[in-house]
């Protein structure tokens, strides 16, 4: 019997814990971080160099004491402005939260994924990490996503009553938030030890499928095997599991239309034999899976995958790949470098900035390279690479001034932020460079002749 054969990828969970430096966690300031950071900027730096405080960790204590202790001396300078007690109390705060003695940064990306997409979620921080007890030992409250990310900072965020495992074992907990909602889910992270650091703990779903077609025989026949592959260790992984297929794919209703009862793993996997007139031939289809026992297993799960056609002669294999990975953020960086950060041209030309791509780190690493905020049409090439440990590569950034009547009415210069953001250690490093268009004022001056006589 000759197959057409389709290889499925139809969810993969990327659970990845890093620890990375003070500057490789990129968050986006809420209104109350940027005013605390337009105030650091402008008390410390008339001091000494930001770096002198922002590479710094200490409690909240110990930054009351700083933030007094600097506003005591400024006070005793006619150069400098003083610190008001509001603003003081504004930067002790935004200190403590964004330079603590640790940070733990949650984020959950799900690759575009529409049928069965993820929305809201919250996340936890526990200490202990016991195979069998991963919903014990809580030391935060719940946090929910705001901003595609979940930010703890220790020890402010550590609830009444708890307290952080310095030096031991802490992991991150996500599940999704709200009642009746679908996909839903609750696991933990691989566990890591839990020190004076930042830390990026990522989850991501992925779904994809190929086809790999092997004969011209069509029969009224297809086999589907579904399997289910945990990467991590013994903690938080699944366990019993079943799997069902069902068809319809509509948004919201991802838990109707099942034509096969629901069937428990065997040896990691399920197959399915579809050998009927009454399979949905020609019909997109999905796959659905659970815990065997949804009330006492850990974790919990109810997902599905991304449809695909089911034909008559095909064979397919789905594969869900769970990735729990802990690795040392202080083993990647980046550095993103321009000679020239600002030029003008004439309208209506192109500006071509040359930038160098630097895996500082000591892991190879692919890196993202985008740009935000700009006005003028940009393009940046390459936007990924992948740099071997010590390895450089040049990015070329072009921007297209516009005519000058744009100019005129827009503005002549256009700023823009180009980033680079490591995809497993989640390094990053940024420049902004700003481009301004010439435009050429004619001046008509009035021609004064001289008579003879």
């Amino acid at each position: 019997m000759n197959w057409k054969k389709y290889v499925v990828s139809v969810v993969a969970f990327l659970l990845v814990v890093s620890m990375i430096g003070a500057s490789g966690v990129s968050q986006t300031l809420s209104a109350a971080d940027a005013d605390g950071a337009a105030l650091l900027e402008q008390h410390c730096a008339s001091c000494h160099g930001l770096g002198r405080t922002t590479n710094a960790r200490k409690t909240p204590a110990g930054w009351e004491a700083t933030v007094i202790d600097m506003a005591n001396r400024i006070a005793n300078r006619d150069d400098l402005e003083d610190i008001t007690e509001a603003d003081q109390a504004i930067l002790i705060e935004y200190l403590a939260v964004n330079h603590g003695l640790a940070t733990v940064t949650v984020t959950l990306a799900d690759m575009g994924l529409e049928f069965g997409a993820i929305e809201n979620w919250q996340a936890s921080l526990y200490a202990g990490a016991v195979a069998g007890e991963e919903t014990s030992g809580r030391f935060t409250d719940w946090i929910t996503v705001t901003e595609d990310a979940v930010v703890f900072s220790l020890p402010v965020h550590v609830r009444e009553g708890g307290e952080a495992p310095w030096d031991d074992y802490a992991y991150v907990r996500i599940r999704r938030e709200g009642e009746d909602v679908y996909p839903t889910f609750d696991m933990v992270s691989d566990p890591f030890t839990l020190g004076e650091s930042d830390y990026a703990v990522h989850f991501g779903i992925d779904s994809e499928y190929k086809s790999e077609p092997s004969g011209t025989l069509v029969l009224p026949w297809a086999e589907i095997t579904v399997s289910l592959e945990d990467w991590g260790g013994e903690f938080g992984t699944p366990d019993q599991w079943e799997t069902s297929l069902y068809t319809g794919t509509v948004p919201g209703d991802e838990t109707g239309g099942r034509f096969t009862d629901w069937v428990a793993a065997d040896d990691g996997s399920v197959v399915f034999q579809l050998s009927h007139e009454d399979a949905p031939w020609g019909e997109e289809i999905y796959i659905r899976v659970r815990p065997v026992d949804r009330v006492d297993d850990y974790p919990q799960f109810d997902l599905v995958g991304r449809p695909f056609t089911l034909e008559q002669g095909y064979n397919v294999e789905t594969k869900i790949t769970w990735q729990r990975t802990a690795v040392d953020g202080a083993l990647y960086d980046v550095e993103l470098s321009a000679p020239v950060s600002e030029a003008k041209g004439a309208p209506e030309t192109t500006v071509t900035y040359t930038l160098t791509l630097s895996n500082t780190g000591a892991e190879g690493e692919w890196f993202d390279v985008t740009v935000c905020c700009d006005v003028w049409e940009t393009e940046v090439v390459p936007e990924s690479v992948w740099l071997a440990a010590g390895e450089s590569e040049t990015i070329t950034v072009t921007v297209e001034i516009p005519d000058a009547g744009t100019l005129k009415s827009d503005g002549v210069c256009d700023t823009i932020t180009i980033t680079a953001l490591g995809r497993v250690g989640r390094a990053s490093d940024s420049v902004d460079l700003k481009t301004c268009g010439t435009i050429i004022q004619s001046i008509f001056l009035p021609l004064v002749m001289r008579s003879a006589n």
